[in-house]
């Protein structure tokens, strides 16, 4: 049988009989040789009664338990006796509402045992709801009448239990109050613990490791505690699982070790803490900082600072670290409405900025990105325009696209050139000779990937010797060239071809009139020769 004395200190107190009785009776009394003391060990409820239903029912009768003594000290052992129970209401004098004599047996350390109740019934008939009752006990050692009056103790709780089996099924049990009155809370054992704390209004039930998490400076108004160790220190705060701590005007905290630290701030998983005014922190070790901040996942970044809210605050993080050594965040949005994907985004500067790459998928339809500008009327799409396409729409029209081998163009292709945009113009010399040291060849790619198609360009390397401003070179140490950078030395070339071309027309045409010229002095050569001839010829017969 449990001594609930024990676990109950202070509720059953014996009141010697002998200090209630006249200095006359009490001389009379301290001669008897065969007086003896009666020492309360402890009174206990039993469930002796059979129900009177199949629910459970309050108990009729309950246990009590003494040891009997002599005057000397000596426990009176296996020894038949008489014990008469009394019990008084308003008073240890007051009206006897219940009497019952016993003939029990002492064991071998005088120890007697009762179930009051037991033998005639009738304890169901005191109003242990609201009469002040006093339990008196009487003895004989003889086991006959003559019995000695051994005091009263009142009865603090345990009987009152048996009020309890009056109570009707379905009927709602209030206990009203008024908060802010009435006495405060005592200081909490460790470990387990039921308390309903009607000044503050407050429940807590459960256990605790440091009586101070459950004590009156850390009970909020209106707040409700249950777990190990919680903490509901907020008014209309509540707080559920292990170590928990919801220290603001409503806030929740739930599940191991969660915090909820500011105004309406709730955290739930394991480590979450919520510190920002109307902040959610779900998950593992995750923390929500700013105004209205959400937190989902685990061990996400948190190198954010706290403070008044600002437009780069981040109001949603989604964390998908692995522990406290490697925090890192999914999806980060700030307050600005950025959002940023990627765990080294996470201060997006536009309203999506992304840390890697980004993949469209559509099956049947044309995957891709649409873009609309209301205010201009401009409307367009950039997508998959075949199985092997890729594209730019605009205007009603693919405009441009490229394939696994090629890029098409529907319309022209227009690069910028104004002069006002460029400074140091130094005009082309000499474009022709450079260009005639280049070589045009026709090639296949080396690689498979690549089209397997004849294909005819320059060499960049050639190139390069001759325009190292267009030729480009990759960081795996590939060559390129920029083959619209040779456009305007072939201008240049076709110009000093064309001046060429106007120099041999000239000569040409220099030519044609040596060439008449000479034809002329030919013909002259040709008559004064004749001419000479002829007069040769006449003078010679003048002479004979």
């Amino acid at each position: 049988m449990k001594n609930l004395a024990a676990h109950l200190p202070g509720y059953f107190k014996t009141v010697t009989a002998p200090r209630s009785l006249d200095s006359k009776n009490w001389k009379a009394f301290s001669r008897r040789p065969k007086v003896i003391f009666v020492i309360l060990l402890s009174v206990s409820l039993l469930l002796l009664l059979q129900s009177q239903s199949s629910k459970a029912q309050a108990p009729q009768q309950f246990s009590f338990q003494g040891v009997a003594r002599d005057t000397n000290g000596k426990a009176v052992s296996n020894t038949t006796v008489s014990v008469r129970i009394k019990i008084h209401k308003d008073g240890p004098n007051g009206e006897v509402v219940f009497s019952e004599t016993q003939i029990v047996e002492t064991n071998s350390v005088g120890v007697f045992t009762l179930i009051i109740g037991g033998l005639i019934g009738g304890l169901d008939d005191i109003n242990w709801g609201s009469d002040n009752c006093f339990i008196q006990t009487e003895i004989d050692l003889a086991g006959g009448t003559n019995f000695t009056n051994l005091g009263s103790t009142q009865l603090k709780s345990v009987p009152y239990a048996l009020a309890s089996r009056k109570w009707i099924d379905n009927v709602p049990i209030v206990q009203t109050g008024t908060i802010g009155s009435g006495p405060s809370l005592p200081t909490p054992a460790v470990g387990g613990n039921l308390i309903w704390y009607p000044k503050k209004a407050a429940f807590r039930v459960g256990s605790i490791a440091n009586s101070a998490f459950w004590e009156d400076v850390n009970i909020g108004l209106n707040s409700f505690g249950a777990g190990n160790s919680t903490v509901a220190k907020g008014e209309n705060s509540l707080a559920i699982g292990h170590l928990s701590n919801a220290s603001e005007l409503g806030s929740i905290a739930l599940g191991t070790a969660t915090y909820a630290a500011e105004k309406y701030a709730f955290s739930a998983g394991r480590q979450a803490s919520a510190l920002g005014e109307s902040s959610v922190s779900l998950g593992a070790s995750t923390y929500a900082k700013s105004l209205g901040s959400v937190t989902l996942g685990m061990f996400n970044n948190n190198s954010d600072p706290e403070g008044a809210p600002l437009p780069t605050d981040r109001i949603f993080q989604l964390g998908n670290g692995s522990s406290e050594a490697n925090k890192s965040n999914a999806i980060t949005v700030l307050r600005n409405g950025n959002v940023g994907i990627g765990g080294s985004v996470l201060a997006p500067d536009y309203l999506l900025d992304l840390a890697g790459r980004m993949r469209i998928r559509n099956n049947g339809q044309t995957a891709g990105i649409h873009f609309n500008n209301s205010a201009n009327n401009a409307d367009g799409f950039v997508g998959m325009k075949t199985d092997d396409e890729i594209g730019f729409y605009v205007n009603n029209g693919w405009r441009f696209w490229v394939n696994g081998s090629n890029a098409y163009v529907n319309g022209n292709v227009v690069s910028l050139s104004d002069g006002r945009l460029k400074k140091m113009k130094i005009r082309l010399r000499s474009s022709l000779p450079l260009l005639t040291s280049l070589n045009g060849y026709n090639y296949y790619w080396t690689d498979p990937n690549q089209s397997t198609a004849l294909q005819t360009g320059l060499i960049a390397q050639e190139v390069e010797e001759k325009f190292p401003e267009l030729v480009a070179t990759d960081k795996d140490g590939y060559k390129a060239v920029n083959y619209t950078g040779l456009i305007p030395h072939l201008i240049e070339a076709v110009k000093e071809l064309d001046k060429k071309t106007d120099e041999i027309a000239a000569l040409k045409k220099e030519l044609a009139s040596v060439q008449e010229m000479n034809k002329k002095l030919s013909a002259l050569e040709a008559s004064v020769k004749e001419l000479l001839a002829g007069k040769t010829a006449t003078s010679t017969p003048t002479s004979k």
